[in-house]
């Protein structure tokens, strides 16, 4: 008699069936182990995609049940780093179609200078060749809420980054993050307060030496 081949894909398909907030840890290291079991290498390819999946179910729901939001797609990588003048000019300037195509939904990060500050809206300007040029920049509404005391401190004429979704017909960057201009860390409201006043010291920065006598 042949010895029963045990069906270890239709097992990990069956898996997410009884996957729950105890059994969630258990199911993504079960199938773990079957990953590394002596399979053929297309059962072993899709046991590896499998566990992905859980381990991506895992950690979304950790970050559900600690009140975590998920990260928002103005904070990844942006698809173009540019100041707001030339952004003006590929948005009004070039071929209609081709701007476009190029800005429409994008993620951007865009540096300019600070008009006002409307609730959860910044309006930012560039000193064009003819006139000025402006944007708004729509903050995350949670990230708004953590950073309002920094926002109390900066002035008009300030130099910022904002980092967000473009919204080409309003000429909008929606859920738009306050980052780093080189490397797009967000700033913390230690870090804008800082902006508006550069005496301040930020939250993990060194003290200033006292002056010897």
């Amino acid at each position: 008699m042949e010895p029963k081949t045990v069906n270890t894909v239709n097992r990990a398909k069956r898996l997410p069936l009884v996957f729950s907030h105890a059994s969630a840890g258990a199911a993504a290291a079960l199938l773990l182990l079957c990953a590394g079991c002596d399979q053929h290498p297309g059962e072993l390819a899709t046991l590896k995609a499998e566990n992905e999946r859980l381990r991506s179910e895992l950690v979304n729901l950790r970050r559900k049940l600690s009140g975590e939001e998920e990260p928002k797609a103005s904070s990844s990588q942006p698809d173009m780093v540019l100041e707001i003048n030339d952004l003006w000019t590929q948005r009004f300037e070039d071929n209609e179609f081709r701007a476009r195509q190029r800005l429409s939904g994008k993620i951007l990060r865009v540096t300019g200078l600070l008009d006002t500050i409307t609730g959860e809206s910044m309006f930012l300007y560039g000193v064009g060749k003819t006139r000025d040029v402006r944007m708004t920049a729509s903050l995350e509404r949670v990230y708004s809420s953590k950073i309002q005391a920094g926002l109390a401190t900066l002035e008009k004429g300030v130099t910022l980054t904002v980092q967000g979704k473009f919204v080409y017909d309003r000429v909008e960057l929606s859920d738009a993050l306050i980052v780093d201009k080189a490397t797009g860390s967000v700033f913390s409201v230690d870090q804008i307060r800082a902006i508006g006043d550069p005496g301040a010291i930020s939250v993990g920065s060194p003290p200033a030496p006292k002056p010897s006598k």
